[in-house]
């Protein structure tokens, strides 16, 4: 699962963001919301941020153009940064209330993370909105296509920011091991639902086999054990048996 979060006019693309419990020990991220920043493996740091909790409260109410209208002007005007803002009275308008992070459909999380310094609102409309509507998935991208109509829009008169714009997620430059094994194990988990389960039966099998070698290597080493004293008293008497007859004979001398 892939998120994008804006801040100074650039969309960025955060991974498999989870709430951080955990198992042992303190951290100042337990119970924060953390996510991988873009490529999970670009062997660069920082891996990680915590995402603020802004991101996750509502907005205001927002009045914007259509999407096909807010297509339309960006792609006319290649000089367009903002739209608005627009009140209750301008014609063909929506109204919508959201909140600064919306989730990426996974056929277009390459497409945002191609643009390593974040995509920009114009980007969005004249390259990846065109993808959406060729591929006739509008329905399935509704969230992220009104989440960049407001993006779109002045927040107030003459303003250059937008009322989904939120502050930058905080990079973890220490690298938290236990943060990212915790990711990783969240990450394999969604990807794979049954992964507990199976690992449960991995391990469960993986004990009945070594109890098992367990009781066999004991059974070998007691039928040795066995076979060797049956050899000693065999041994001992036919020892016994011998001194028999050499002390007879000796007596009868």
């Amino acid at each position: 699962m892939a998120v994008v979060i804006t801040h100074q006019r650039r969309s960025k693309v955060y991974v498999c963001p989870t709430k951080y419990n955990p198992l042992v020990g303190g951290s100042p991220l337990a119970g924060k919301m953390v996510a991988f920043n873009g490529e999970l493996d670009k062997g660069g740091q920082p891996y990680y941020s915590h995402l603020p909790d802004e991101v996750f409260i509502k907005t205001t109410q927002v009045i914007m153009h259509t999407a096909e209208d807010t297509h339309t002007k960006f792609s006319d005007d290649a000089s367009l940064e903002i739209l608005g803002p627009h009140s209750s009275q301008d014609q063909g308008m929506e109204k919508i209330y959201l909140r600064r992070v919306c989730y990426i459909p996974h056929f277009l999380v390459n497409l945002f993370l191609a643009k390593e310094e974040g995509m920009t609102v114009r980007e969005f409309w004249t390259t990846v909105y065109p993808v959406i509507t060729a591929e006739g998935k509008a329905a399935a991208c509704k969230e992220l296509i009104e989440y960049f109509q407001v993006l779109a829009t002045a927040a107030q008169q003459g303003g250059t920011t937008s009322a989904a714009e939120a502050a930058a997620p905080v990079p973890d430059v220490g690298k938290d091991m236990g943060v990212i094994e915790f990711m990783r194990k969240t990450l394999l988990h969604r990807l794979f639902p049954l992964g507990d389960e199976l690992v449960a039966n991995v391990q469960q099998n993986a004990l009945i086999d070594t109890i098992s070698r367990g009781v066999a290597d004991l059974d070998r080493r007691y039928q040795e054990e066995k076979q060797f004293r049956e050899a000693e008293r065999a041994k001992n008497k036919s020892l016994a048996h011998r001194l028999g007859e050499e002390d007879s004979t000796c007596y009868r001398l």
